[in-house]
This record gives C-alpha cells, sequence and structure tokens, in this order.
C-alpha cells in the first residue's frame, strides 16, 4: 500500500505540473489564431467573420490521425463476423493477436482511449466498442477538408497582404496553423497523462476495497494515497454517502430556442443524445445530435459521429469546435444550460451559421439532414 500510494502521488504531482504548463504554454496558442483572424478581417473584409478558419483546417493533427485508425478498426470488424461478435457482446479483450487488437493497442498507448473517468474496465470495453460499431456506418474516404476552397481564400489573402509593406502574409499564416494544430494536439498530450492517473487511481480504489474501506469513485489520487497510508481525510464518509446517494436530478425545463456560439458551419436536424457522465457514451449513435457541457479531451473521438454538436461551454478554439470544423459538422459553443433545456430524444434544429438551436420537443422520428 505504501509504494501504491507513493506512485499516486507521483502521478498526480506530474499531472498538476503538466497541467499547468497546458493553461500557461498550450492556452496562449489560441491568441494566434485569433491574431491571424483580426489581420484576416481587416483585409478581405469578407461576409462570414469566421472565413479565416477554412484557411486554418485540412492539416495533420493527431485527432484526425487517431480517428483514422478507429475507422481502421471498424473497416476490419466489417470483414469478420468473429471479430463483430466481440464487438457487439463488448469483450475486445478476448480477441486474438491480430492487426485489430494491435491497432486497439496503439489507441490506447498514443491516444488515451481509455476513457478517463469511467473507472471500469468493462465499461472501457463496451464503450470502445460500441465507437468502432458506430464508426463502421461512416463513409469511407477522408473528412470534407474542402481543399479548393481553402486555396481560393489563401490566394485572396496573399493578393489583399501584398498592397500592405508592414507584414509578411506567409508568416502569419505560417503562425497561425502552427497555433491551430498545437491547440487540438495538446488534448492528446494531456488526455494520455490523466488517462495514466486514472489507471493508477482505480488500482487504488480496488485494493482499497479489497481492504473493506468504503471509497467514492470521486475521490482524488492524493486522498486515495492517504487512505492507502491509513492516515483518515477531512469528510470522507459523508463523501462517501452523497457519492452513492446521487442519481439523475429530474429535469424539464422547456425551451423553443437557444442562442450560442457559431463555431462550425452549416445546418443539421436530428434527435439529441445528451451527455452528462462518460458511461452515456455507450449509447451515442451515428447521426445524433450530441449535447455536453463539454467536450474533453478523451471524448473528441466521437465527434465524427454526430450530426451536428452542441456545448454548454467554450468558443471557437475549443477541441470539439475545432474537430467538428476538421469534419464539415455544424457546431454551436457557449450554450447556457444546454443539458438542462434540452433532453435525450427532443429533436433538435442546430444552425451552426448563427449559433441557434431550436428544440422541437421528443419525436418518433430519428431522420437527420445535414447541410
Amino acid at each position: 500500500e505504501t509504494q501504491l500510494a507513493m506512485e499516486l502521488r507521483r502521478r498526480a504531482t506530474l499531472s498538476e505540473q503538466w497541467t499547468s504548463v497546458y493553461w500557461s504554454d498550450f492556452i496562449p496558442f489560441a491568441h494566434g489564431v485569433r491574431l491571424f483572424g483580426e489581420v484576416y478581417n481587416d483585409l478581405v473584409e469578407p461576409d462570414d467573420p469566421f472565413e479565416f478558419v477554412t484557411l486554418l483546417t485540412g492539416q495533420t493533427m493527431l485527432s484526425t490521425e487517431r480517428n483514422g485508425l478507429l475507422k481502421t478498426c471498424a473497416q476490419l470488424a466489417a470483414a469478420d463476423d468473429v471479430l463483430q461478435e466481440h464487438l457487439r457482446q463488448g469483450t475486445i479483450e478476448n480477441i486474438g493477436g491480430n492487426d485489430f487488437q494491435a491497432a486497439i493497442e496503439r489507441l490506447r498507448s498514443h491516444f488515451s482511449i481509455d476513457f478517463v473517468g469511467v473507472g471500469n474496465p468493462e465499461m472501457v470495453d463496451r464503450l470502445i466498442s460500441s465507437m468502432i460499431l458506430q464508426y463502421a456506418l461512416l463513409p469511407g474516404g477522408s473528412p470534407p477538408a474542402a481543399p479548393a476552397e481553402r486555396e481560393r481564400l489563401e490566394q485572396v489573402y496573399f493578393e489583399k497582404a501584398d498592397m500592405k509593406n508592414d507584414m509578411d502574409p506567409s508568416v502569419l499564416l505560417h503562425m497561425a496553423r502552427d497555433s491551430y494544430r498545437i491547440r487540438d494536439d495538446d488534448n492528446i498530450h494531456i488526455g494520455r497523462m490523466g488517462q495514466e492517473l486514472e489507471r493508477a487511481s482505480e488500482y487504488g480504489r480496488h485494493r482499497l476495497r479489497s481492504l473493506g474501506t468504503a471509497v467514492a469513485f470521486g475521490t482524488s489520487a492524493v486522498n486515495l494515497a492517504l487512505l492507502l497510508e491509513g492516515k483518515p481525510i477531512a469528510d470522507h464518509a459523508a463523501t462517501v454517502k452523497e457519492s452513492e446517494a446521487q442519481g439523475s436530478s429530474p429535469k424539464r425545463v422547456q425551451a423553443r430556442q437557444l442562442q450560442g456560439q457559431p463555431a462550425s458551419r452549416g445546418v443539421a436536424t436530428g434527435v439529441a443524445r445528451v451527455i452528462e457522465q462518460m458511461t452515456d457514451l455507450s449509447e451515442f449513435k451515428k447521426g445524433e445530435i450530441l449535447v455536453i457541457d463539454a467536450i474533453d479531451p478523451t471524448m473528441t473521438f466521437f465527434a465524427p459521429l454526430a450530426a451536428a454538436i452542441i456545448e454548454r461551454r467554450g468558443g471557437m478554439l475549443i477541441h470539439g469546435a475545432i474537430i467538428a470544423r476538421e469534419y464539415g459538422i455544424p457546431c454551436i459553443t457557449g450554450v447556457a444550460q444546454a443539458t438542462d433545456y434540452i433532453a435525450t430524444g427532443d429533436e433538435v434544429i442546430v444552425d451552426g451559421y448563427l449559433g441557434i438551436c431550436t428544440v422541437k420537443g421528443k419525436e418518433d422520428s430519428a431522420a437527420n439532414t445535414a447541410v
């Protein structure tokens, strides 16, 4: 127990240090994108103030590389009936050493796909299985990168910039593209560290329960270390009782139309899937409207499956919005109380041009149309 406590503290310290680096050194890269946007809008004067983002998309990013690997897994499964049955049963650990298992191992080791926060290995396998089965329903080919439109806008930008003698437009564009890519790649790296901390925390919870100590799922790694050393932590009993008593709180606040910030262009109609905790993702189906507080680093691989995305928090440069633009998926961010006003099963219209979400209520139809 002492060694486990020491390892928990070590991982918690490393996670805290790198999270601090993330906030101090990586988040500011968003300013590189904003600066380019200001210059582009001043030069080009486009009708759409977010047009500049088109020049930043289409790059090779870790998230799109990861999603391509998931698509490969789905294609392998589509050609193997036994593999499909394992996925339907959520028993991917029983699949032998083959190309599929190698791909899963790479996803776990390089792309933090073990769903930080679930805390249940069986549920993790079910989530991964469910996701791959849904990826099998995606059309083939790469995400829409609109290279012709991007090249046209780039030419317009350079022509306008040539009239100015006080700037190098290519340097500014290069900086903006690097900033955009880093702001997406950073979530993969921070997710990997969080995954390893959660892996140790789950082992600590298991060890404590085997010793007869009740422990709440949300107990921090530092407090788990104290419990493993036999030291008390403040209000631990109350925390356990509160955790056990928590359930889905009833919510039926009605709203017809919600306003947020347009983060990715397009219009989509579909059935909402509200994600309140990680395990809800196992029910998510291709073509549904993903409604969530915020897409954290371990969730972005669900974005390509969505007809549209609605997030309560965030702006143009959060990870969900970035991946939505890469795949041409309508996205609205900053929708206050989105997960309260929208319920799973509601039919929703998402306007990614205006940032407006219209809630039509529950409908039997699950049809989706994306424009």
